[in-house]
């Protein structure tokens, strides 16, 4: 037993992922997350052996998936997503809305992006709009492409701002940057906000504009998708299933199958850049 130093004895869970345990120490108090094992304090020493909390090992597993400080893998996204829908979606949604998740970005799913981006505009400027929490256009970033981050700030008193994000409108923001690509994800359901960015997109001669998350008005305006309101402003749009094999959203579930919601779509100016 060491300090904070998980033993042989380990424990993971039938799909491979460690299951977090909170540990405190009787002597000063002090918790951490770990995997369950045995442990014994760093500051107090070997005779301060560390005892678990109880009950924290489905938020543990959950945040085991998050990407704030580093990208998962695309595999322990599915096998957390698998046992903790099957396990209880209830608390699964109540922790989704704690951390305010839409997308859960990996490192397979952010690599293949990548390269679809630079393989369309190379070092050219992309502009994410309604950025949220900014990680999206952060992990792009460390992948080498040239991306803007912005939103409009509307949702701050529910999505926490975890990376650089300037505060502009979807619209303005287009207008002033005159980018080689726009993306968004999870646009506001209900609002016509995609069809917003489709006239400003068109209207500046966009090439290429990307949308990541559910269709059929999950996600934007029931007319966007009723009326393919992208064909009216001259895009034709390519599903990227590539890179969709990585893509793992706030609404997926198992339920002795997979269902799965969110799609990563790349619409093109026919007419091209000028």
């Amino acid at each position: 037993m060491q300090g904070f130093t998980p033993d042989k004895n380990s424990k993971t869970t039938n799909f491979g992922f460690k299951l977090m345990r909170v540990y405190r120490c009787p002597k000063c108090g002090r918790e951490v997350e770990l995997p369950e094992g045995d442990y014994y304090c760093k500051v107090c020493g070997p005779s301060a052996v560390m005892v678990r909390v109880v009950g924290d090992s489905f938020e543990g597993a959950f945040k085991s998936i998050l990407y704030f400080e580093r990208l998962p893998r695309a595999r322990d996204v599915q096998e957390v997503i698998k046992e903790l829908t099957s396990l209880n979606f209830s608390r699964w949604w109540d922790l989704i809305n704690k951390y305010g998740i839409f997308q859960f970005w990996n490192l397979e799913y952010i690599w293949c992006l990548a390269i679809e981006i630079k393989k369309r505009v190379d070092i050219g400027l992309v502009l994410e709009v309604a950025a949220g929490d900014g990680m999206l256009s952060f992990w792009l970033g460390k992948h080498n492409v040239n991306v803007k981050a912005t939103d409009s700030g509307e949702w701050y008193d529910k999505v926490k701002r975890r990376a650089p994000v300037e505060i502009i409108d979807a619209v303005s923001a287009i207008k002033k940057y005159k980018p080689k690509m726009v993306i968004a994800s999870w646009l506001p359901v209900s609002k016509t906000l995609d069809i917003e960015i489709f006239n400003a997109c068109a209207e500046m001669r966009v090439p290429y504009i990307i949308l990541i998350g559910e269709t059929d008005g999950a996600c934007g305006s029931l007319r966007f998708w009723e009326e393919k309101y992208w064909r009216k402003v001259d895009y034709e749009e390519e599903y990227l299933n590539r890179c969709d094999e990585y893509n793992w959203c706030r609404t997926d579930y198992y339920a002795g199958s997979w269902f799965r919601h969110s799609s990563t779509i790349l619409f093109t100016l026919k007419s091209g850049y000028q």
